[in-house]
């Protein structure tokens, strides 16, 4: 009998060992300044504008000021672990758990759209929240950030607008442990999108040299380089990036001044074209005016018809066409997000300054506008709400 209570006290005892081996372990690895489990929500959709971290509800058709950023910032990514990385000052980027104590110190507040409401689009802010207040973790950049991707595995990629001796820069981080790791070097041209997929990263530049050639570089996990995988001449368009099921979708977007026959290409993970989409197999586009949002098996691209009117053309995976095009009746510059059948998108560029920056909400079964929320009046009301 004696034996058998040894024999318990051994496996309890070393129960208790791994418990607190188990806890060390959890504390000591992968620690953020802030984890709350609660605000480990993928499924949220942001974007920034004026600086300020937007999220969107589409259930209530609201949206809410979660975080500040620098004014500048306009590219964010979202880790794993919830936290929302962008650009915090000219030499540091930021992490903010959206609705945390450390976003903006106040809890946040949500501004309902309206159909036809006549609101105040004067610029005024009236909020005091610094970015410096708003971040619950910083990391400083040798070179001031711009895009920015982040792996599952917490490793961010942030691109810079500087030429070096040794060609444009991409600085390498771990934001688990808010750590900057190193630059990789010896990119030949500005980036102008910057995605992954899960382990690999994928950027395409704009050369700066004479012919401008157009690059898409693969850089996989550890890798201490970016490799060429793409290139070809630009004609006055720049490449931008969508991924779905283990393929690039490259778009061919015309420049501020010049107009050009809409093209994308579909490309594998190690580079090559598999598929070339002209303006024969895009049906009734124009212009293509961004990169696709994939939502079930479709993809959404902005487009502009051969009437001149702007739409969403609806891409089948399956079919490898366009097999719709929905109609809407402002303009669009960017789809933010996709969820239970309603897309939001905006207007105008935010930091552009030309015209009043809109979010609208568009019912793809109605094939119409349902909402629309006029950002600047929106924030401010949130501004005021908080004090």
């Amino acid at each position: 009998m004696r034996a058998g209570l040894y024999k318990k006290s051994i496996i309890s005892l070393t129960f208790l060992i791994g418990i607190f081996i188990i806890g060390i372990y959890s504390q000591s690895y992968g620690k953020t300044a802030e984890d709350p489990a609660s605000l480990r929500d993928q499924s949220a959709v942001y974007f920034i504008a004026y600086g300020k971290l937007i999220r969107i509800n589409y259930i209530s058709g609201s949206i809410s000021t979660v975080g500040v950023f620098h004014r500048t910032a306009k590219y964010y990514a979202v880790s794993m672990n919830g936290a929302v990385w962008s650009r915090l000052d000219y030499m540091h980027i930021g992490g903010i758990y959206p609705g945390a104590a450390g976003a903006g110190g106040r809890k946040s507040r949500s501004t309902a759209g309206s159909a036809d409401r006549k609101e105040d689009a004067s610029a005024a802010d009236g909020e005091d929240a610094t970015s410096a207040e708003s971040a619950a973790a910083s990391i400083r950049l040798p070179f001031r950030p711009y895009r920015i991707t982040v792996l599952p595995d917490g490793t961010g990629y942030i691109s810079h607008q500087i030429l070096t001796s040794k060609g444009f820069p991409l600085s390498v981080v771990d934001t688990q442990k808010m750590k900057f790791l190193h630059v990789i070097y010896h990119i030949e041209g500005i980036v102008t999108d910057l995605v992954n997929t899960h382990e690999i990263v994928y950027l395409s530049t704009y050369g700066f040299r004479k012919p401008h050639a157009l690059r898409i570089y693969r850089i996989k996990k550890n890798d201490l380089k970016a490799e060429e995988i793409f290139r070809s001449e630009s004609t006055g368009y720049v490449l931008k990036l969508a991924t779905f099921k283990n393929t690039l979708y490259v778009t061919l977007l015309p420049g501020k001044t010049v107009t050009i026959e809409p093209e994308m290409k579909l490309i594998d993970l190690s580079g090559k074209v598999i598929a070339d989409f002209d303006r024969k197999r895009m049906g009734r586009i124009s212009v293509i005016l961004d990169k696709p949002y994939f939502y079930g098996e479709q993809g959404y691209l902005p487009c502009k018809t051969e009437k001149g009117s702007e739409g969403f053309a609806v891409f089948s995976v399956k079919k490898q066409s366009v097999v719709d095009i929905l109609p809407v009746q402002s303009s669009i510059y960017k789809i933010i997000g996709i969820q239970n059948g309603t897309i939001a998108y905006i207007n105008i560029q935010p930091d552009v300054g030309k015209g009043e920056l809109v979010l609208y909400f568009y019912s793809i079964k109605g094939r119409k506008e349902v909402m629309h929320i006029k950002i600047l009046p929106a924030i401010r009301r949130t501004a005021e709400n908080k004090k």
